[in-house]
């Protein structure tokens, strides 16, 4: 019987496969289409639809497995790595003005137009990272290939599109028309088919796709709003813009999710920064110890024992003590091995030496944040 595992035709594969088939044919109508690459875009975009579809499929069927696994990234490799480039490369001649890649072509050009082959080698990089970092499983480190592609599936139709379809949008907004409209084709114009607007961006998303930089996930494990904060927000500033500016918001849409990534990213590893000073806090009594015997003569001896801890509590406790010994020397008598203090206070019962013995570390303790230290009370010989 033939396992799971290694069954070809489930729902979720015969999805990804169509994604895969949307992809190819891109790639196919970009070499063969370079005047009407905006066609490419669709057949991207329906890559995009089918890769969502497969993988809720299979959490929907719970039809998940490794061939599954292992076919989704070999179709993104293609709809998200090899169709984007081809878009890019096609993108590229129109600016270089070049008919024909040949290698007979001047050294700098050839370079320029093989720039987007780095899209591909660095989105295969990033999904065979994907499949063996068990750290993304509800979010990513790195750019997902789908956002890069979208990016640049995107330029024909920004560089296709009508301005005039917004005059609605200007009037409404009381927005000169004719001025706008005369921003949007000299964008469409003068940047677009520069080369230099495609190389820097080729290398920057290149980059982002393999950086340790966590990014949040469009998967909602509850439609709680306060867990769900920043995904709600993303969808929402995208449906605006989208309903704004239409396929002018694609590329600001990706942007967005870039700078809402990193910003969320490091409020997030500011709480966990801000946590982990509580939770180093929480323990640092913990850490240090005073600790009373009970000899003759009415001698008592104080030890402040610091405790296996962390290094940052480990680092106070030892500042803590040393100006204890600096401050207070006619008390010391000798600093024992394994972090042990050792003060001996003269006095005429326990309680008195208990309390001279916090009167002579109240101010350093308080000036560390430290205001309750536990006293441990045991006999021994001085």
């Amino acid at each position: 019987m033939k396992s799971k595992d290694l069954r070809y035709f489930t729902l979720p594969n015969i999805v990804t496969l169509l994604g895969l088939l949307s992809g190819s044919i891109a790639v196919f109508y970009a070499i063969n289409n370079p005047d009407k690459l905006y066609m490419t875009s669709y057949f991207v975009g329906f890559a995009l639809v089918f890769d969502f579809l497969d993988g809720f499929t299979a959490r929907l069927l719970k039809l998940k497995s490794e061939i599954g696994k292992q076919l989704d990234s070999l179709a993104d490799l293609v709809n998200f790595g090899v169709a984007p480039a081809i878009i890019t490369f096609q993108l590229l001649k129109v600016s270089l003005k070049v008919k024909a890649f040949s290698f007979d072509l001047p050294v700098e050009q050839i370079f320029m137009l093989l720039a987007p082959t780095v899209l591909i080698l660095f989105a295969a990089l990033r999904l065979a990272k994907f499949n063996v970092d068990t750290r993304q499983t509800s979010s990513f480190i790195g750019l997902p290939t789908p956002a890069m592609a979208t990016f640049f599936a995107a330029m024909p139709l920004v560089k296709d599109f009508d301005p005039g379809t917004l005059l609605i949008l200007y009037e409404w907004l009381d927005i000169f028309p004719f001025a706008w409209e005369m921003k949007i084709i000299g964008l469409e114009v003068f940047v677009m088919e520069s080369v230099w607007f495609y190389l820097p961006l080729v290398l920057i998303f290149a980059v982002l796709m393999i950086v340790g930089m966590p990014m949040f996930s469009l998967k909602f494990e509850s439609l709680n709003f306060k867990k769900n904060a920043v995904r709600f927000s993303f969808l929402i500033a995208s449906f605006f813009l989208i309903a704004a500016f239409q396929v002018l918001a694609i590329p600001l849409v990706i942007f967005l999710y870039i700078f809402m990534s990193v910003g969320f990213a490091i409020k997030q590893s500011l709480l966990q920064k801000k946590q982990h000073i509580i939770e180093e806090d929480s323990h640092l009594n913990d850490g240090l110890h005073l600790a009373l015997s009970i000899p003759e003569l009415n001698m008592y001896s104080a030890e402040i024992q610091i405790l296996p801890m962390s290094e940052i509590i480990q680092k106070r406790n030892e500042e803590i003590l040393k100006e204890i010994r600096s401050e207070y020397k006619d008390f010391m008598t000798d600093v024992r091995t394994g972090n042990y203090l050792t003060m001996r206070v003269e006095a005429e019962s326990e309680e008195v030496a208990r309390m001279r013995v916090g009167e002579v570390c109240a101010n350093i303790l308080v000036k560390h944040g430290l205001k309750d230290v536990q006293y441990n009370i045991r006999k021994a010989c001085v």
